[in-house]
């Protein structure tokens, strides 16, 4: 009965009465049917605010959609529902606020008091795990016109989007707004998989940053929405603003690492990613800071750091455009919304501008925006890379073909200059033989003559008594003539058939072992019956090098020669000797022998290596194609 004597004076001050009608199943409540009350101390009971000296105290809404701003207060809603000529459908109350902490509806009986229907969070969390229970509250009493009371609390920003809806109404747009969010989730698990996709390919870490964004965003959405509620535990469930805050942290710091690796901050704007690099720790300290502070100062925190990265990022992505980096146009559309999008809700939370139902849908919006318009600057990021990597191998076929046209000129000159070198050496190898024969067949064989001439007249002299006179005579032309012919055959020599073969190698050796007093042992093996190789000539001339500078140069105690020629088409020389090595010589690299020997092995494509031996010495090696097949000895 007290509570009938408190609520007799509502009349004069309730809004205007929400009329029902049996063709509606939807009604809005807000504007001028709609009384608010603010409670800052979140301590007024129904006593008190039915009473009269709170009665006066409600304040007619102005806006459609109650918004509040950011605030941690208690807000009371005085409405009254009148059941007009409506039939006897089940109506709900519904608020459409998932992240709403606590709700109770006062529903008037007719004996004055009041039946308590609870929603919200808390209840969610006592009774039952379906988000319905967040949001739905139903209208029980008899069909006349009555008078409710609403209190809620939302620890942060709190917006109210009240409706009054039939049963039919209710499931059609929790099924609605289960579709469109189920689409959401296809689209960004779509994203996430390709970026997944793309970073297993490119193994690049701007798609792990990009899906990590993707990912973080689809959490925080579901979040708001009140559709992750039934899978997290209870403390998790009580402590959501936290959990709200972390989200939104985290999909920062992901937004800001992908940000700078995408459009390549330290390329294009240095400063700028220096700058989002100390945001990254500011959001960092924000975040550890969460659980310390009461949520509309988390609020307050976050809404206002977070315009600083969006336009350090809108800064790089302004400058790598104008650059020449075309993805991040694709990149400034969605982070422009972005940017419009926050000034806007920053001007909602502040209510210079109504609350609608674009803001309450404007996060998962643009949410779908920002990964598809990602995904064109991706496509335009690979046609670049396309691009470019044609005119690049446009231009690598081209300098190939350059290059080309210069090697072929370049081997035609090297084999010219072959051919030339190959000329020279058989001009100085028949200038040698024609010298040679000029000596054997010429000086050579007056001084025989000569040594005959005298020997004939060796008694004359002695009869004369001048033997002892031109006995010295006699043994320098024996001298002169044995010299004449050594110095015929080592400038050519030649075999059975006038061409110069292994056979030299037996006289040389014999006559520098007989020289220098210095013994050669030679060792060679000869696979053809008759060899016509025209690289053989040269490897025995190589050999003949490598003996002379052997017997001038090393001080050696005893040489040998390996010289074989393999079935395979390979011949191969060693020339050792256990003197005093390269590193006592001077002129090593640069001494004529070497140099001539080096020449001749280019000459005919042969490697030679000349290295200090094993235990002391010098160990010249050669290896060269033979150039002809001959018959084999079996």
């Amino acid at each position: 009965m007290l509570l009938a004597f408190l609520l007799s004076p509502l009349c004069a001050f309730a809004a205007q009465p929400l009329i029902l009608s049996g063709n509606t199943n939807t009604y809005r409540l807000g504007g001028s049917n709609i009384d608010i009350l603010e409670d800052k101390s979140g301590e007024l009971t129904i006593i008190d605010v039915v009473s009269t000296q709170y009665a006066t105290s409600f304040k007619h809404s102005k806006q459609l959609i109650p918004n509040f701003g950011i605030t941690d207060s208690v807000f009371w809603f005085r409405f009254t529902i009148d059941p007009g000529n409506s039939d006897s459908r089940e109506w709900f109350f519904f608020v459409d606020n998932p992240l709403m902490d606590e709700a109770e509806l006062f529903v008037p009986r007719a004996d004055g008091s009041f039946t308590v229907n609870h929603a919200g969070i808390s209840t969610f969390v006592r009774n039952s795990a379906e988000r319905e229970k967040i949001t739905i509250l139903p209208l029980l009493g008899e069909p006349v016109s009555r008078t409710f009371f609403l209190r809620v609390h939302e620890p942060g920003r709190a917006v109210f989007p009240l409706a009054i809806m039939t049963r039919e109404a209710l499931a059609k747009t929790e099924t609605l707004e289960a579709s469109l969010m189920a689409g959401f989730c296809g689209i960004m698990l779509t994203v996430f998989f390709l970026a997944t996709l793309l970073l297993m390919m490119l193994k690049e870490r701007e798609y792990l940053a990009f899906m990590l964004v993707v990912l973080f965003t689809t959490l925080f959405n579901l979040m708001t929405k009140g559709y992750l509620f039934p899978l997290l535990p209870e403390s998790a469930i009580r402590n959501h603003h936290i959990i709200v805050a972390w989200l939104v942290c985290v999909t920062i710091l992901a937004n800001i690492s992908f940000s700078r690796r995408f459009l390549r901050g330290k390329d294009h704007a240095p400063c700028a990613d220096l700058l989002l690099s100390w945001c990254c720790y500011l959001i960092i300290i924000i975040a550890a800071a969460v659980p310390a502070l009461t949520p509309s100062l988390v609020f307050r925190l976050i809404s206002n750091f977070s315009t600083v990265p969006i336009l350090l990022m809108i800064w790089i992505a302004v400058t790598a455009w104008r650059n020449g980096f075309t993805p991040a146009l694709y990149y400034l559309i969605p982070y422009g919304a972005v940017m419009i999008g926050s000034v806007w809700m920053k001007l909602v939370a502040i209510k210079v501008l109504p609350y609608n139902i674009m803001a309450n849908n404007f996060q998962t919006l643009h949410s779908v925006i920002f990964v598809l318009f990602i995904c064109l600057a991706f496509g335009a990021n690979f046609r670049g890379i396309a691009r470019r990597n044609k005119e690049l191998i446009n231009d690598l076929q081209t300098e190939v073909e350059q290059r080309s046209t210069a090697n072929q000129a370049l081997e035609e000159e090297i084999a010219t200059r072959k051919r030339l070198e190959r000329e020279i050496v058989r001009i100085s190898d028949n200038e040698r033989r024609s010298i040679s024969h000029e000596l054997h067949d010429g000086i050579c064989q007056q001084l025989t003559a000569a040594r005959l001439r005298f020997s004939a007249l060796e008694d004359k002299f002695a009869d004369a008594g001048l033997q002892a006179d031109v006995l010295p005579l006699g043994r320098l032309l024996y001298d002169t003539v044995n010299h004449a012919n050594r110095l015929s055959r080592g400038l050519w020599a030649t075999d059975a058939n006038g061409r110069g073969s292994s056979q030299n190698m037996e006289d040389l050796t014999r006559e520098l072992a007989e020289q220098s007093r210095i013994p050669i042992k030679l060792a060679q093996r000869q696979h053809c019956i008759s060899c016509t190789a025209d690289n053989l000539a040269q490897v025995q001339l190589i050999a003949r090098e490598a003996l002379v500078n052997a017997v001038k140069h090393s001080r050696a105690s005893s040489i040998t020669i390996r010289l074989e020629c393999y079935q395979q088409g390979k011949i191969f020389l060693e020339v050792k000797d256990d003197g005093c090595g390269l590193g006592s010589r001077e002129n090593t690299n640069g001494g004529m022998g070497i140099n001539i020997m080096k020449h001749r092995a280019g000459m005919i494509g042969a490697t030679l290596h000349i290295d200090d031996a094993k235990g002391g010495g010098t160990v010249v090696s050669c290896s060269a194609k033979c150039t002809t097949v001959s018959e084999a000895l079996t």
